[in-house]
């Protein structure tokens, strides 16, 4: 299975961006840019908007120019400089940090960030690579599914990688 970054996966993940800034403004524009609305706009953006691009900007810096091949006995991540290829056998774990929404597999999530998630793949020769959510948003079941090493799932709030 090929998994690579397309515009469709930035839309995946960045669609209820666009209806909130949307929303924004138009509260903004239906109340004649009073002082109150302006200043809920930017409390809006500042707690809405920006981590959520921050996000996604840091999984962006990790995936841009990769495609990531899960074949039955290794993965490969192509554009990577030397090509990066592991097998099965030398994973040791695999650990998925994701939000507490999506770690209890709630259906509402309060923000959109909380979306966002990454496996950090630990191999025996204490090497380690990340893979993140902009690839695919159900990246850990295909890990999961497909390979049988140990997985471990992390809650971290912020799901920025590090």
């Amino acid at each position: 299975m090929v998994l690579k970054l397309s515009l469709w996966s930035h839309f995946q993940r960045l669609w209820v961006l666009f209806i909130y800034i949307s929303l924004i403004y138009f509260l903004i524009w239906a109340f004649d840019f009073g002082e109150g609305i302006l200043l809920f706009g930017m409390f809006m953006v500042g707690v809405l908007i920006v981590p959520t691009l921050l996000v996604h900007l840091n999984h962006y810096k990790y995936c841009k120019s990769r495609t990531v091949i899960l074949l039955d006995d290794m993965i490969k991540v192509d554009g990577v400089d030397p090509l990066m290829s592991v097998n099965v056998d030398d994973i040791t774990c695999i650990t998925v940090y994701m939000s507490g929404a999506r770690y209890s597999n709630l259906a509402l999530q309060s923000f959109p960030f909380e979306n966002y998630f990454y496996c950090k793949v630990d191999t025996t020769s204490q090497d380690s690579f990340f893979l993140s959510s902009l690839f695919s948003d159900k990246l850990d079941k295909l890990l999961e599914e497909r390979y049988n090493v140990a997985f471990i799932r992390e809650r971290k709030y912020y799901p920025i990688i590090n």
